[in-house]
């Protein structure tokens, strides 16, 4: 049996028609209308740059891209949730995208891995600092070289 279905607009339709078949978490539907907002600035600017291009595009005719509010109210969710899911799209590594996508972790906490201190290791800090002494070798001069030398041997006391 089918029944009618009237959608505002095809957005409309997509989103009614897979959002209730899918069990999407908070997180994972903030991604999504992350995403919706992200496509909508591209189509604006896309059309901006057809303007310039085409004097028969009309910019007042290009769609209205949507707000986070809208996008949030579009989807179910916090406005601050999609900011979050804008910040690991914008910021995360692929893998921490793919597990937020895929609800293993929250947008909050992959926004919170995200912006903590990375400690980097002693092993790694030296080697980072072999790296760029080695760079400025080559450019220093003996008087340069002197005084570095200096520096090394009192940190080595």
């Amino acid at each position: 049996k089918t029944r009618p279905c009237f959608p505002n607009s095809p957005l409309d339709f997509v989103l009614s028609a897979n959002l209730s078949r899918r069990h999407l978490n908070e997180s994972q539907r903030a991604v999504i209308a992350a995403k919706l907002r992200d496509a909508q600035l591209k189509v604006k600017a896309d059309y901006v740059l057809l303007s310039e291009s085409d004097n028969r595009a009309n910019l007042h005719d290009a769609p209205k891209p949507m707000t986070f509010p809208e996008a949030a109210k579009v989807l179910n969710v916090s406005e601050r949730s999609v900011k979050a899911a804008a910040i690991v799209s914008a910021e995360g590594s692929p893998e921490l995208i793919k597990d937020v996508e895929a609800g293993k972790v929250s947008v909050s906490k992959a926004v919170k891995q995200i912006r903590e201190p990375k400690v980097i290791s002693a092993a790694d800090q030296s080697d980072k600092a072999y790296s760029i002494i080695c760079q400025m070798l080559p450019k220093l001069g003996p008087e340069q070289l002197k005084e570095l030398g200096v520096k090394v041997a009192d940190m080595l006391e």
